[in-house]
C-alpha cells in the first residue's frame, strides 16, 4: 500500500483527525514527511485549526473521485 492510499484509509469517514497521530502512524509505516505531504496534497486533504491543535479532514468529494 501506498502513502496515497494508506492515507486516504486514515481519513476516510473520520472527521478531524489530529496530525501528530496521522504523523506517528505514518512514521511507524516507514512512509517519509515527504510522502505524507505528497499524499495529502493528491487527496486535497484540509488543515483545520483549533484551539485544541492541527487536524486533518478529507473531503467528501475526494472521497469519490480519487
Amino acid at each position: 500500500m501506498d502513502c496515497v492510499e494508506w492515507l486516504k484509509q486514515e481519513l476516510e469517514g473520520k472527521g478531524d483527525v489530529a496530525i501528530n497521530i496521522i504523523r506517528g502512524e505514518a512514521l511507524k509505516r516507514n512512509f517519509t514527511r515527504r510522502e505524507l505531504k505528497e499524499a495529502r496534497r493528491a487527496l486535497g486533504v484540509k488543515l483545520i485549526t483549533t484551539q485544541e491543535g492541527y487536524f486533518w479532514r478529507l473531503e467528501e468529494e475526494k472521497i469519490c473521485g480519487f
